[in-house]
């Protein structure tokens, strides 16, 4: 019935179908569907700058622009308080999910642009590090995968933190 709501989650997941079976049996039945993710769980994560799963980069574009394709009608997410090591991708899914065929790259800049003002650059190579080639506003041959976060990452990263304040 097409007044008919149901809402399935990305993770903890009781059913053989997978979410993509699961969501085109939703659409192909016309009833209104929802999503509920997990974009940081302080459990799974611990808050650490690398990015991985649902809210790596572009992963993140795929599935939202995929649940939207999917005639998805609501989503709702999982996050922690978290926002050094999160926010970016937190950025990037809020405004995308009010338009999903918005240009993430232009969302990114304006993320930098907005957060960081004439540190913005540098903030944006602290970001690549850890969320590899997807966090750059400009396309990059052989994109970068993520940093592992290890001692020398983060002198890496504490040397973009002091050279964007010196910038502020």
């Amino acid at each position: 019935e097409s007044n008919v709501f149901i809402q399935t989650t990305t993770a903890y997941r009781r059913t053989p179908l997978t979410l993509e079976e699961q969501l085109r049996t939703f659409h192909a039945m016309g009833v209104q569907s929802g999503i509920r993710a997990y974009w940081s769980v302080f459990q799974w994560d611990w808050d650490y700058p690398t990015i991985k799963g649902e809210l790596g980069l572009p992963r993140l574009v795929e599935d939202l622009r995929f649940y939207r394709s999917m005639n998805v009608r609501s989503f709702n997410t999982e996050m922690s308080c978290n926002w050094g090591p999160r926010g970016l991708g937190y950025y990037l899914g809020v405004q995308l999910l009010w338009d999903v065929k918005e240009d993430p790259k232009k969302i990114l800049a304006d993320f930098y642009e907005k957060a960081f003002g004439s540190a913005a650059a540098v903030m944006e190579r602290y970001y690549v590090r850890w969320y590899g080639g997807g966090a750059a506003t400009r396309e990059i041959p052989d994109p970068p995968e993520p940093t592992p976060f290890d001692r020398e990452s983060l002198r890496l990263a504490y040397q973009d933190l002091e050279e964007a304040a010196a910038l502020l």
